[in-house]
């Protein structure tokens, strides 16, 4: 073989330097390394010798509820109720139950509330629970709540072509 065919390497020719980019990948695969038998989640616990709770969604909400107060437990009823006829289109019943939400707990985050009155064509009203509810959502995330200012925009838009059809 000639040397054109050969690997530098192979030639005693020193290898050219790693980039930065290749040089992370490889700190990070060293790393993946050594951690690889560390903690696998749902089955180690982070703790050397324990092991995790097992993830038990009805138990935990059991518990939340024993500890709830009168108020937060009917919130979660009306909550669940209200998002149940949703599912089913019933979306009279629905905003009913929203509404009982909000006269419980006027600050809820309940943006489906603002679906349920945007197809009863209650478009003011619509919109004015995906503004709450989004501010709510971006003061507590600190990220831009995407689906309830679309949703309000289309309340917007809704209502200015009623409007412009009415002209």
């Amino acid at each position: 073989a000639t040397a054109r065919n050969q690997s530098p390497l192979l030639l005693g020719a020193t290898p050219r330097p790693l980039t930065n980019a290749e040089r992370e990948r490889r700190d990070e695969e060293r790393r993946r390394q050594v951690r690889k038998n560390d903690v696998v989640i749902g089955k180690t616990s982070a703790k050397s010798g324990e092991t995790d709770f097992t993830l038990d969604i009805a138990a935990t909400e059991e518990e939340w509820m024993r500890q709830a107060s009168r108020v937060e437990q009917e919130v979660y009823r009306k909550t669940e109720q209200g998002m149940h006829h949703l599912k089913l289109l019933q979306v009279e019943e629905a905003s009913h139950a929203f509404d009982q939400v909000f006269e419980l707990k006027p600050s809820a985050y309940l943006w489906q509330a603002g679906i349920a009155k945007f197809y009863l064509n209650q478009m003011e009203d619509a919109a004015d629970v995906l503004v709450k509810s989004a501010t709510r959502f971006e003061k507590r995330f600190f990220e831009p709540a995407t689906e309830e200012r679309i949703w309000r925009d289309a309340c917007e838009l809704k209502l200015l072509s009623s409007i412009a059809t009415k002209q």
